[in-house]
C-alpha cells in the first residue's frame, strides 16, 4: 500500500538537488530529514500491509476441479483448511492483533494515523 501523499513528499524530497550529507547547510539538512522521515514511514507500512481474508471453499458453490486447482488455497494456519480467493470477506492487517489474538480489520490503528497525519 502507498501513501498519496507521502508519495508526494518523498517525490519533492528526491526532486532536490543532492549532496553526499557532509553538507552543513539547513535546506539540505531538511532534505535528509524528510528522505529519513519518508523511509521511516514506509517501513511501518510494509509491516502493516493488507491480508485478504476469504471464506473456506465449503462456502464455494464452483465444485469444478478446474475452480479448485486455479482459486482454491491451503490456509497459512496450519489448520488444512483451505480457502477461495473468490470469495474475499474483507481486509486485516496482518501485523495487528486485538486482545483476543486476532487480526484486526484494514485500516488498522497505525495505518489510519498515518493517513490521518497526512491527510
Amino acid at each position: 500500500m502507498t501513501n498519496p501523499k507521502l508519495d508526494e513528499i518523498a517525490a519533492r524530497a528526491f526532486a532536490s538537488p543532492g549532496c553526499n550529507r557532509g553538507c552543513l547547510d539547513g535546506n539540505c539538512v531538511a532534505r535528509h530529514d524528510r528522505l529519513d522521515l519518508v523511509a521511516a514511514l514506509r517501513a511501518v507500512e510494509a509491516v502493516h500491509c493488507r491480508h485478504g481474508l476469504y471464506e473456506l471453499e465449503d462456502s464455494c458453490e464452483d465444485t469444478r476441479d478446474k475452480h479448485r486447482e486455479e482459486h482454491h488455497h491451503e490456509c497459512s494456519d496450519d489448520i488444512g483448511e483451505f480457502y477461495c480467493d473468490q470469495l474475499p470477506v474483507g481486509d486485516m492487517c496482518d501485523e495487528c492483533r486485538d486482545e483476543d489474538g486476532e487480526r484486526m480489520d484494514w485500516p488498522c490503528p497505525t495505518i489510519r494515523a498515518i493517513q490521518g497525519a497526512l491527510s
